[in-house]
């Protein structure tokens, strides 16, 4: 069903779907990101804004991203205002990555300033990024722009320090959630023990 009103547009679902997107656990929580996305429009635009001042950390992020996917001018404006109203840097980043990503010159400014007035972190770099190649694209340019085109070589091996100062988190899965695995797994096999390959119980089709 959520899928189906996204590929018909249906505008009426929009407050039911924004509703679910805010479940980040549940299931249904990307194919309403997705519908949202494929219904688009202002009415979209609006109800996003309207939830955003409201909303946890999870549902700006989600909404921040569908914006990216909205191609209009009251997306863009909508992201711009957003981002002047809010503190938390990674999603004030994800607002200029929506922005940028439109193609809108309005963000370069902006993100000029963000990357000149924050540490650089992955959130930070992928904006800069974002606004290099927005501008290449578009045929703008700033002031820092050959330094930081210059800089941006070294963008792989800023990720992979970062990544070896700061582990991405594991799965929350331990021993005991192993050992819970393996008595489940028993119990449904009949406590079978398959530590010889002859102990698995499978044909092998006719050789021709």
């Amino acid at each position: 069903a959520i899928d189906l009103a996204g590929d018909l547009r249906l505008k009426p679902a929009v407050p039911h779907l924004i509703t679910s997107l805010k479940n980040q656990d549940d299931w249904s929580h990307e194919e309403c990101y997705h519908a949202l996305s494929k219904i688009g429009g202002d009415s979209v635009v609006q109800q996003l804004a309207d939830e955003w001042q409201k909303g946890d950390f999870g549902l700006k992020l989600s909404a921040g991203s569908i914006l990216e996917n909205i191609h209009s001018d009251l997306s863009v404006h909508t992201c711009l205002n957003l981002f002047v109203s809010e503190t938390d840097v990674e999603l004030r980043c994800s607002l200029l990555h929506s922005v940028l990503t439109n193609f809108s010159d309005e963000g370069i400014e902006p993100a000029r300033q963000l990357i000149l007035t924050s540490p650089l972190d992955l959130d930070v770099l992928e904006v800069r990024s974002e606004l290099l190649t927005a501008c290449k694209l578009m045929g703008k340019t700033f002031a820092e722009f050959d330094a930081w085109q210059e800089d941006a070589k070294n963008d792989v091996e800023f990720r992979r320090k970062w990544y070896e100062e700061y582990p991405l988190p594991l799965d929350d899965w331990d021993e005991d959630s192993d050992d819970e695995w393996d008595q489940e797994f028993s119990e449904d096999n009949g406590d079978e023990d398959f530590e010889d390959e002859d102990d698995l119980d499978y044909d092998l089709p006719d050789e021709p």
